[in-house]
């Protein structure tokens, strides 16, 4: 049976629409969806969203430079879904650039029972010791729909 761009698509789309209700049902907390930019995820990250909650970013931004620190953009501690909206309908991807100056997303000690899934970013042009476009520690993800592009990690093992 061949299958056809637009049905792959149909099908991403259905997988989105039923992970997300999963994680509804699943949550412990009740969850609330917010719609925002890149550059306005890592303050609503730090100041208002809890786990569980779903950022619908807009990809019509694109976000360079440092934000948490100076080898980290974004350091992620609790579980949230991230959904590049433009992702789902389009081909379009929410681009996270660090500019080759730092680590792109860090993953670090995000409790049992909570998990991160991030849907439909562009993550590029990450540095770092391990994992120049994403490193994972201690926590538990779920990466789709993810391209990662000119990511560099200067040691290969922990």
């Amino acid at each position: 049976m061949l299958i056809t761009k637009h049905k792959l698509k149909i099908m991403t789309m259905i997988n989105i629409i039923i992970m997300l209700l999963l994680f509804t049902i699943i949550s412990f907390v009740a969850s609330t969806t917010y719609t925002l930019s890149t550059n306005q995820f890592n303050k609503a990250y730090h100041d208002t969203l809890t786990h569980g909650d779903i950022v619908l970013l807009t990809s019509d931004t694109i976000r360079s430079g440092t934000i948490d620190s100076g080898w980290t953009m974004i350091h992620l501690t609790k579980g949230i879904n991230v959904i590049c909206e433009g992702s789902l309908f389009m081909s379009s991807l929410c681009d996270f650039d660090a500019s080759s100056s730092r680590r792109v997303i860090y993953f670090t000690n995000v409790p049992v029972g909570q998990m991160i899934w991030l849907y439909g970013l562009l993550v590029q042009n990450g540095s770092g010791h391990y994992g120049g476009g994403v490193f994972v520690l201690e926590s538990s993800s779920t990466l789709e729909n993810i391209h990662f592009e000119k990511n560099v990690a200067e040691n290969v093992s922990i």
